[in-house]
């Protein structure tokens, strides 16, 4: 054999012919020969489920969790350990959470625990990871729209971060994305009793960007002040 993927292709059609077993033996060889494979990990890990050996399972997908943090091994570790999840969740939380913050990563550091606590309806949990570490623009805007329902005057600071950086993008469509934004962050500052505060931010837009007529346009359009 020459890779771990040449042990892969053995491995699938021995699954293929029900010969877990022996497809396993050859996972267990590529999984020591060559460098980690995810792929060798979650097949074995598919034959350790079939035989009711959940803990082997979460021990493989546990392997490619913290080899690389997202929402999809998170996942794949929860399906394949069932009842044993909640030993497995409370690991790698634990492991997320002490992850160096990685700036504009959405698939490490803080984002991935921020993506997976709001997966779960873990609100509150996932708009403080997101204060003490940060996470990406998407998931920024993503918190402060499920924010908004409790506690809109959080949201807004986040909605016109995200409307100015549209506008940077300087052109039509972001543009109209950024009108979006504060029109969706006017509603908010009506929740919180300050649209005068709304009618001076927009004061301040207009003139800082005067000579973008399309910009201008858009925000006529939409009767923005």
């Amino acid at each position: 054999m020459t890779s771990s993927y040449d042990v892969l292709r053995i491995a699938e059609r021995l699954c293929a012919d029900d010969r877990d077993d022996e497809a396993l033996t050859w996972l267990e060889r590529g999984l020591t020969d060559f460098e980690p494979d995810s792929r060798l990990r979650d097949l074995a890990a598919g034959i350790h489920v079939r035989a009711g050996r959940l803990d082997r399972a979460g021990e493989m997908l546990w392997s490619n969790f913290t080899d690389r943090p997202s929402l999809e091994t998170f996942r794949a570790l929860r399906d394949a350990t069932a009842g044993d999840f909640p030993h497995w969740r409370e690991r790698a939380l634990a492991f997320l959470a002490v992850l160096p913050p990685v700036k504009g990563s959405w698939s490490s550091g803080r984002s991935t625990l921020v993506e997976i606590l709001l997966a779960d309806d873990e609100n509150e949990a996932a708009w403080q990871a997101a204060v003490d570490g940060g996470c990406s623009e998407g998931l920024w805007l993503r918190l402060a729209r499920v924010r908004a329902a409790s506690h809109p005057a959080d949201a807004i600071p986040i909605l016109l971060r995200a409307a100015d950086r549209a506008i940077e993008a300087r052109n039509r469509d972001s543009y109209k994305a950024a009108v979006r934004l504060l029109a969706e962050v006017k509603a908010l500052f009506a929740r919180c009793d300050r649209d005068d505060d709304f009618r001076a931010h927009m004061t301040v837009v207009r003139a800082a960007h005067r000579t973008k007529w399309a910009l201008r346009q858009e925000l006529d359009w939409a009767r923005l002040p």
